[in-house]
């Protein structure tokens, strides 16, 4: 029977390093060096559960019994709803197996925390430090094959001296990557980390959605958002299809901010349709501003100028211009002359077609007429990535940070410029 650590072994925590835990409970709770308090109270306590732990807690810090439960089952429902399930080790699980974990919960609690997360074991085996000093293993009953887990000491060396085979879980950590992430944005390292495991698979087309797509989405998020307050636009139209993601995430992050999808392609802008001229008349104003992922911006430019009386406004991440078409209402990230190419829109790869016109069957209702329609199951990582990353946002997963957003930004392009692109090699840019 198979044996597995609980905490980055079938669960992980949102925001990875347990501590955050405990910073983003003080914040909650407008309490004063919480984190310090929490742990000093955990390092002191003689009973090393979570109930004699506030209850040393109680003694350091003066609060009242009941403040004291309140606190504590605050960290309770915190926990539960601030981590998510490790998919990828239930490749290797095999049912019936059993938890052993070195945790301050009592059973119950810990079965809540389990059954949150559609973990059923057949017993769980539960102890303060039995894992780590090994004496939990002579409690077992069950002939263990196996044991899963993350810990290097806890999980594999010291259950081999008990005689008892070991498996280590280690892809659950922060990748390379992430660690990079984490040093200035560890919140959306955390994300990242979290889409990564939500799938059972390690394919390198997903793996690239989760840690490279999810952050830019992020990142470029809040970086239309701060330029659309800064400069006043109270609307933001996201261009179909680069832009079907960063839509999503955008709603996800500022679901107060006036934004929607824009049914548009240089096929639009150049037939000029009654129609699609209708639909644009429609949801273009004096402060709307129109986002792109890719593009030098002429043909909508030229349209906007012939058929549109608000002025042209117009970002685009990567200024693929080389003839030097800067009119002052256009701006981007970076530019394609310092070595951006089209990296970035392959990752932003979508299963829908390209939009070639808009019908308007009565007004006020805009359908958009698509050339074809794609399937392609390596692109259907991306989408189910950027599906969980907007799950996680609206369920309240915080993605602020301090600091520079363009750094952040032109130095994760740099990386996928410098790096294989894994979706490259599986959809056809020119057909899609």
């Amino acid at each position: 029977m198979q044996s597995f650590d609980v905490w980055d072994t079938l669960i992980g925590r949102w925001y990875y390093d347990p501590l955050n835990v405990f910073d983003l409970m003080g914040r909650d709770l407008q309490f004063d060096n919480f984190t310090y308090w929490r742990k000093h109270a955990e390092f002191t306590a003689i009973n090393k559960t979570l109930d004699g732990i506030y209850e040393q807690f109680r003694e350091l810090t003066k609060v009242t019994k009941e403040a004291a439960q309140t606190i504590k089952d605050f960290e309770l429902a915190f926990e539960k709803t601030n981590s998510f399930r490790i998919e990828p080790t239930f490749l290797e699980a095999e049912m019936p197996y059993i938890v052993v974990s070195d945790f301050y919960y009592d059973l119950s609690q810990f079965t809540d925390l389990l059954t949150r997360h559609e973990i059923y074991p057949q017993k769980v085996y539960l102890s303060y430090a039995g894992k780590h000093d090994g004496s939990i293993w002579g409690t077992i009953t069950e002939p263990v094959t196996a044991h899963y887990g993350d810990n290097l000491d806890s999980d594999v060396r010291t259950p081999i001296k008990y005689g008892i085979s070991t498996r280590h879980i280690d892809f659950t950590g922060l990748n390379d990557l992430e660690k990079w992430l984490y040093s200035d944005y560890y919140k959306i390292a955390s994300l990242a980390r979290a889409v990564r495991l939500s799938q059972p698979t390690f394919d390198a087309v997903w793996l690239e959605a989760a840690d490279v797509t999810i952050p830019m989405l992020v990142l470029l998020a809040r970086k239309l958002f701060e330029f659309a307050t800064l400069k006043g636009f109270t609307r933001i139209l996201f261009t179909e299809r680069d832009c079907h993601y960063l839509w999503q995430i955008f709603m996800a992050m500022y679901p107060n901010f006036d934004c929607e999808l824009f049914y548009t392609s240089r096929e639009c802008y150049t037939k000029a349709s009654e129609s699609f001229r209708e639909y644009v008349s429609e949801i273009y104003g004096s402060r709307t501003l129109i986002v792109d992922m890719q593009g030098t911006g002429r043909t909508s430019y030229d349209f906007f100028s012939k058929y549109v009386s608000y002025p042209w406004n117009y970002y685009t991440v990567v200024d693929s211009d080389l003839d030097g078409f800067c009119p002052p209402t256009k701006w981007s990230l970076v530019h394609r002359r310092d070595g951006f190419t089209d990296r970035l829109e392959k990752l932003n790869y979508v299963n829908i077609g390209r939009v070639v016109d808009v019908d308007v069957p009565a007004p006020g209702q805009f359908i958009p007429i698509r050339a074809f329609q794609i399937d392609n199951e390596y692109v259907n990582h991306i989408e189910r990535a950027v599906a969980r990353a907007r799950m996680l946002l609206f369920n309240g997963f915080e993605t602020d940070f301090v600091g520079d957003v363009n750094f952040a930004l032109v130095k994760l392009l740099r990386h996928l410029e410098d790096s294989r692109c894994e979706i490259s090699y599986h959809v056809n840019h020119e057909a899609w």
